[in-house]
């Protein structure tokens, strides 16, 4: 079971607890604000040791670092890292996945994790060369490659640090160290110092070496290629199955459109709920999923209300890729598909953004919803995309309520690993608290990441914003 917790900003009467998404697909997280920095004390001094033990090959006292200590320090993605790679190289698979799993959750970086992983199997490598005998030029090659991603680079002194320390793990004969270690080996100091030598080594470099060789960036790309193909043949598989036995063919759901564990969350969200309307900015084959989702789901209420479902598109190509998916699947009259080109759109603090030109079409939606005192509203926040410029998404939540100005929202957004999505749910946030509305946020581990902020502006102590134009 993994750890709960959900951040409430008040402003006036507490938001409800989020939806669980299902699985341990959900998991609420405390979002950092400028208002509520991290004050928590922690170790300064861990990561330096950490890393120490790391270019050492010290990987039993890397395993044993307490977890209390690495949860609270601001590096504690990069700490856990090192761990699991420590777990990797004693052959502890099942742990070295649980602690990679949990790094991706805390936000370390994807390639620092994949340089870190193929880092571990040029260590592997490198102590099967050595131990067979005859390939010291290779051994080494793979010990000096299995350093590249630490800080100091993989200076010579390191690399014979590292071989040392490894072939002394294996308990091999210090004869067969000597081969390995060559005439240079002279200049090395005994195991117990390798410590000093390689602070030494590392002194002496002018500049980190940030690269992998081509060996490295083979199996990179090789791995990628290889999962982007894992992902379509089990879409293909899955379509098959759906076709044989309804005869329908679902859409992709990889690559440009959403995840599909960003599409199963959108389901989990709208069987688990009641929504008065559902509003998609950024169209594709999520809109055809949530036709078809809110379809079965009425047919399961018949006396409930039906959702509106409304979606903006910026540009007529896909604008008409998405009408001619929802006509395939007689879906065409369930949506509201607006082709609704970014226009400058000025927000309440006065900034200017490049955005859906909405006004029409939300005061359409509006009067829909007329006789419904607080709509219950999901908007799906996937678009504009990131190029159009800074906090391209941002508007979302202004131009919703310049139309709705009393609703019990909830904002989904998506690509919530980006700094920009971090940045724009912390805006909306800010937004929000200064109107004296409550929010609670939950934050979702999926392969973009997302994050799902509830909140109701008709529960207020301050009065909504006033429509605008």
């Amino acid at each position: 079971m993994k750890k709960r917790r959900t951040l409430s900003r008040s402003g006036g009467r507490p938001a409800a607890p989020p939806p669980r998404a299902g699985g341990d697909t959900g998991t609420a997280l405390l979002v950092p604000t400028r208002s509520q920095p991290d004050t928590t004390p922690y170790d300064d001094g861990l990561l330096d040791r950490a890393r120490n033990h790391w270019r050492l090959g010290e990987w039993q006292p890397l395993t044993e670092l307490p977890m209390d200590q690495i949860e609270p320090h601001p590096e504690r993605a990069r700490l856990l890292l090192m761990v699991a790679a420590a777990h990797q190289a004693l052959g502890q698979a099942a742990q070295t996945r649980q602690l990679v799993r949990l790094a991706r959750q805390w936000g370390c970086d994807e390639q620092l994790l994949v340089r870190v992983l193929l880092a571990g199997v040029h260590n592997t490598l490198g102590r099967a060369a050595a131990a067979g005998g005859r390939l010291r030029d290779q051994a080494l090659a793979h010990f000096r490659d299995a350093l590249q991603p630490g800080a100091g680079g993989a200076r010579r002194g390191a690399v014979l640090a590292r071989a040392q320390q490894e072939m002394a793990q294996m308990n091999l004969p210090g004869q067969a160290q000597q081969w390995l270690l060559g005439p240079e080996s002279a200049r090395a100091l005994p195991l117990g110092h390798t410590g000093t030598a390689l602070r030494t080594a590392d002194a002496l470099a002018e500049a980190q070496l940030a690269r992998m060789d081509k060996l490295g960036k083979t199996m990179e790309k090789t791995i990628q290629l290889e999962l982007a193909n894992a992902v379509r043949q089990l879409e293909a598989f899955s379509n098959l199955q759906g076709y044989l036995t309804s005869g329908e063919i679902l859409p992709a759901l990889h690559g440009w459109p959403v995840s599909p564990d960003f599409a199963l969350l959108v389901v989990q969200l709208l069987e688990q709920q009641h929504f008065d309307a559902v509003v998609e900015f950024g169209s594709g084959s999520s809109t055809l999923l949530i036709a078809r989702t809110l379809d079965k789901v009425a047919r399961k209420r018949p006396d409930a209300r039906a959702t509106v479902q409304m979606a903006f598109e910026h540009l007529e190509k896909y604008h008409q890729e998405t009408a001619d998916l929802l006509a395939g699947h007689a879906m065409q009259d369930r949506v509201d598909l607006v082709l609704a080109p970014l226009r400058p759109v000025v927000m309440d603090a006065g900034d200017t953004f490049n955005y859906y030109d909405t006004p029409a079409a939300l005061q359409r939606l509006a009067q829909r919803l007329a006789d419904v005192p607080a709509p219950r509203l999901l908007a799906v926040v996937d678009g504009p995309p990131e190029a159009t410029g800074p906090l391209a998404r941002y508007p979302a939540l202004e131009v919703l309520l310049r139309a709705l100005p009393q609703l019990r929202g909830q904002l989904l957004l998506d690509d919530y690993r980006r700094q920009g999505e971090k940045d724009t749910a912390r805006r909306w946030l800010d937004f929000l608290e200064s109107r004296g509305v409550a929010t609670t946020v939950t934050e979702f581990p999926l392969e973009k990441a997302a994050c799902l902020i509830q909140f109701d502006t008709s529960a207020a102590a301050t009065s909504s914003p006033a429509q605008h134009e």
